[in-house]
């Protein structure tokens, strides 16, 4: 050819370059800047490589290989454009010019340049042919290739792709087993969950708005069973029969079931989190039907053994469904409600799964299963034919399990039934058994005496029982619907029981627990510390404490919570408590406690008081951290990443365990640590995570602090103070417990890993002040003087954000102050028999136990840096009045047993600032 033809066909590539330019790009309405520039090009390289895999898919079902060519064919155009382009721009460059204009060669220089490079005028027909087959075997385009070419019944388009495009050199065995194979899958099961008329049934409701184009279910499992045979090298007669069928006639349904299923199984878990549960909030309402349609379809190829381990997400996954708001439109509630009926009934296939291999687990998990299904029977849900049959279908599975002798027991633990005609039967079986839900009467029930009961001891103490389930539901469960019908059920049951509960407060016995001063009990003859739990309430049948427990949780949840309707009935439920006595509360009810007792921790600051770091071996800290608050954290995720956060801070924290635990077999989780898990009756939804491999990517650059000025929440504060100090820790070879604190770093950027970064805060701090530098004591003494600084406000975060804030710090000081109480005296209280007994530091033995002598100065001089009227004023700012008193009462104090009054210039002013801002 001659260079004019060249140049002829270098034009009709620019020309349609130009198109793509001016016309599909966003940027290229800019006409500043010529197309031969090349960052244009390489923008219009990225919008190819971006629309090239569908393209090149719909060209090898056309069997269009001379199309595939061109494709080719234009991207080495612009590879040669982007190549020359970036030439000419380096001479330019060097010659220090300003403005560049490209092009003003000329054409048949250009042409000449490119030659080689522009398909159909000089290159050879078998270079381009290989080109084109290295287009086709990148990743991105085989990603959408395979899952449409294996969905054709026919074998042309995929002996096509192999024989002619590929040329036969690519293995797609090798891709399918290393690059691809999980999303070929993943394309794959995602079709599963399409509509198919012909064999959804009529009651799951598939047609409708919801009933698309899509393959049929007989054609994706013919597809799922050729990439398994394909994966295989080991099944090539399989493959020769499959493939060589022209038509979906020739494949046999039973073989593609089970087939399919072998490439299911093991990937149970890869699909559950990237079909079912990936970006759940994002998705649309059809997506999310489609998704709880590929569970079900999934969960018929869940070997029973496994299944147990599977608990937690599947009931979050149906969790998920249930939390879905209900709507006002009758044609989107009765969509919700389809949706809501396939959950239910791919709930009721898997407790089938479970059960049939160990139904103990069926039954330890009873109440969270029924918890979750509370909202199908609100007032408020839809009385459609859709709602309805979800109901029946929970009934129908209630019954079945209450008629299964190994997990009618389980049933006395759960808190309640919602009053509902289709649950009438359920109670019936229930109370012929010997189980009655309903041990306490409501409004619905009679009222007044105890008619018709034995004992009215027995009575209070199942109000007792009843309402300490129900607040931890209240206070925990992260399902806002499930929320809303506890809190209901909570106001109907005291209505219905005020004499009882005018008992409890009656009986409320911790009159004496929240004073400054040590307490003294007459009948042992022991002190206990003011913020200690007495072992008796640990009793279940002792009903003191569930007054003050349950005022402070609801206040706490009046705070968290963002819904108005549940807290309009929370008002509700706090009306119908009406006003009490706070002489017979005996502890004010003040922010410094909410957010201790909202998520469940109330017991875990308990222990955290009793368990300073000198006394406690760090496998106890690991120990509490994995099996309350990342396995809290875990249950409550939001969303995939947070799960995966938190998974990865247990994973970690395990193999901390094993080593420490005696472990050797890193292959089997040491016997101790596998015996502390069953302890905790964690072991289920901890032990998955031992044989887990994830890994972190540590690439964001360490912040400096300030970070309370910059932050806009709580959480973000938190989460980067944290990142800060236990990067320092890491780095810190003083640092005892640094690789407890490392192994929480992806936690605490989750917002459900914000309990964990809340139970290390204190040692956190504690860490960093003992052993890090001056720099560091400074900068955190400095970040907690700025959480209680309102002077000159300059902070972004809100006043409920702030008050988080305060809490958080107000939490940490009454931990090291309580610390350092406990310490000091035990140090000057000599022992019984033996007063002239040599005081030695009590702390657990080991290479990573903590040093008592000077943890107790660096908290001393900690201490002495925040001033009381600073913490006074603050909690004055965020309304903990109560609190701000006490800090008042503290500074006074201060005062008055200072020798001398040393260093107590500015505290009149502080304290006229105190009482301005009341």
């Amino acid at each position: 050819p001659s260079v004019e033809c060249e140049s002829l066909g270098a034009m009709r590539y620019q020309l349609l370059a130009t198109f793509i330019y001016a016309c599909l790009l966003s940027s290229g309405r800019d006409q500043n800047l010529p197309i031969q520039n090349a960052s244009n090009v390489s923008r219009i390289m990225q919008f190819l490589d971006n629309v090239y895999p569908s393209v090149i898919v719909k060209m090898i079902e056309d069997e269009d290989h001379a199309g595939i060519q061109m494709c080719t064919a234009f991207r080495m155009y612009l590879l040669a454009e982007h190549r020359n382009a970036t030439k000419e721009e380096a001479k330019a460059r060097k010659k220090n010019m300003h403005e560049l204009i490209v092009g003003t060669r000329s054409d048949k220089h250009r042409a000449s340049l490119s030659r080689s490079l522009v398909p159909g005028l000089s290159i050879s027909t078998k270079k381009l042919i290989e080109n084109a087959k290295l287009l086709c075997s990148k990743v991105e385009v085989l990603k959408e290739v395979l899952p449409r070419l294996l969905l054709q019944s026919s074998r042309s388009s995929l002996h096509f792709f192999i024989t002619k495009v590929c040329q036969s050199e690519v293995n797609i065995s090798d891709f399918l087993r290393e690059k691809v194979g999980q999303h070929v899958l993943k394309t794959l099961v995602w079709e599963l969950g399409g509509d198919d008329p012909g064999e959804d049934d009529e009651e799951e409701m598939y047609h409708g708005p919801f009933t698309g184009k899509g393959p049929k279910r007989k054609d994706v499992l013919l597809a799922l069973t050729k990439g398994y045979l394909l994966k295989d090298d080991e099944h090539s007669s399989e493959i020769k029969q499959l493939l060589m069928s022209p038509s979906e006639e020739a494949g046999d349904l039973t073989l593609c079931t089970s087939t399919a299923g072998k490439w299911i199984s093991p990937n149970f878990m890869y699909l559950l989190v990237n079909v079912v549960v990936y970006k759940w909030n994002m998705r649309s309402e059809q997506e999310k039907f489609q998704a709880t349609k590929c569970l079900r379809f999934i969960l018929q190829y869940l070997p029973p053994a496994d299944s147990p381990q599977y608990m937690p997400q599947i009931t979050a996954a149906i969790n998920n469904v249930m939390s879905l708001p209900i709507v006002a439109n009758e044609g989107r509630m009765k969509q919700l409600s389809r949706l809501r009926f396939v959950a239910v009934m791919g709930l009721f296939d898997f407790i089938k799964i479970v059960a049939s291999h160990d139904s103990s687990q069926v039954g330890e998990n009873l109440t969270l299963i029924v918890v979750i299904l509370f909202p199908l029977f609100d007032d408020n849900v839809s009385t459609s034919n859709e709602a309805v049959m979800s109901r029946k279908k929970v009934a129908e599975m209630l019954e079945w399990l209450a008629n299964r002798e190994d997990i009618l027991p389980y049933f006395r633990e759960v808190p309640f039934l919602p009053y509902a005609e289709d649950l009438r039967e359920i109670r019936n079986i229930l109370l012929q058994k010997g189980i009655n839900i309903d041990d306490v009467r409501l409004l619905s029930q009679h009222t007044g005496s105890h008619d018709g009961v034995d004992d009215a001891t027995k009575l209070q103490s199942r109000f007792y029982v009843r309402m300490n389930m129900l607040l931890h539901l209240v206070t925990s469960h992260e399902n806002k619907n499930v929320r809303r019908v506890v809190i209901q059920h909570m106001t109907n049951l005291i209505k219905a029981n005020r004499d009882l509960f005018q008992g409890l407060v009656v009986n409320e016995e911790l009159a004496s627990m929240h004073f400054l001063t040590v307490v003294h009990d007459p009948s042992s003859g022991k002190e206990r510390q003011s913020k200690e739990v007495p072992a008796e309430l640990s009793d279940s049948k002792v009903t003191g404490g569930l007054i003050t427990k349950l005022l402070a949780r609801l206040l706490a949840r009046c705070v968290d919570e963002t819904d108005q309707s549940i807290r309009n009935e929370l008002a509700k439920l706090l009306g119908e408590i009406g006003a009490i006595d706070p002489n017979r509360l005996g502890r004010e009810i003040n922010s410094s406690q909410f957010f201790s007792s909202a998520a469940g921790n109330y017991h875990s600051d308990e222990w955290r008081l009793a368990n300073p770091p000198w006394q406690t071996k760090v496998t106890e800290y690991q120990l509490r951290l994995v099996t309350k608050h990342f396995v809290s954290g875990l249950k409550s995720a939001p969303s995939t990443l947070d799960q995966h956060k938190l998974s990865f801070g247990i994973q970690e924290l395990l193999k901390i365990l094993h080593k420490e635990m005696g472990g050797v077999d890193e292959r089997e989780m040491a016997p101790l640590l596998k015996e502390k898990l069953d302890e905790a009756e964690v072991s289920n939804i901890v032990e998955p995570f031992w044989s887990t491999n994830y890994m972190q990517a540590d690439t964001t650059a360490l912040k400096p602090p300030p970070f309370f000025k910059k932050s806009s929440s709580y959480f973000a504060w938190l989460s980067q103070f944290s990142k800060y100090m236990l990067t320092r820790s890491h780095s810190n070879r003083n640092s005892v417990w640094k690789d407890l604190f490392y192994a929480c770093r992806s936690a605490i950027r989750s917002q459900a890993g914000i309990d964990v970064a809340e139970f290390v805060f204190p040692l956190l701090v504690l860490d960093g002040v003992c052993f890090g530098d001056k720099h560091e004591e400074d900068a955190i003494t400095s970040e907690l003087l700025d959480a209680l600084s309102f002077e000159d406000d300059k902070s972004a975060m809100e006043l409920r954000q702030r008050e988080k804030a305060a809490n958080l710090v107000f939490t940490l000081l009454d931990v090291l102050k309580h610390w350092l109480e406990q310490e000091t005296e035990r140090i000057h209280k000599p022992s019984k028999g033996k007063s002239k007994r040599v005081y030695r530091p009590t702390s657990p033995t080991g290479g990573n136990s903590w040093p008592m002598e000077s943890s107790i100065k660096k908290i001393e001089r900690l201490l002495a840096r925040i001033p009381f009227s600073s913490c006074a004023v603050a909690a004055s700012k965020v309304g903990m009045h109560a609190r701000a008193l006490q800090y008042l009462e503290m500074d006074g104090r201060s005062k008055v047993t200072s020798p001398g009054g040393a260093n107590l210039t500015d505290q009149s002013k502080d304290v006229s600032k105190f009482l301005k801002s009341q």
